[in-house]
């Protein structure tokens, strides 16, 4: 399979950089080639870490900048956008927590 024809991935984690006039991402994580950025999306600045969404004409959409690549949340947060990881716990753990936390039961002491 040759890398034009290869599909785009569902979230992508990258850098905003200029290509000519255009603005171009380039991923941060794995995946070697850049794509174009699509109208509609944030209005992106270079060295921005974005998470872009793929759109028709093998273009990208930009859904969430995070930060700028020396901002190191930002930058981690794009790592944890590449390999899929989730920061949110579903709504009933967040319950649970608090629901807990209410109680005053948080458990022995631990140390």
């Amino acid at each position: 399979m040759s890398r034009i024809s290869a599909p785009p991935p569902s979230l992508l984690a990258a850098r905003v950089v200029r290509w000519g006039k255009f603005w171009s991402l380039e991923p941060l994580y794995g995946d070697e080639r850049g794509y174009l950025v699509a109208r509609g999306g944030r209005t992106p600045h270079a060295d921005d870490v974005v998470v872009a969404v793929p759109t028709k004409h093998n273009r990208m959409m930009i859904v969430e900048v995070l930060g700028t690549t020396r901002d190191l949340p930002a930058v981690l947060k794009g790592l944890e956008v590449a390999h899929g990881v989730r920061r949110e716990f579903p709504a009933d753990a967040a319950d649970e927590a608090a629901a807990i936390a209410a109680a005053g039961d948080v458990g022995p002491a631990v140390g």
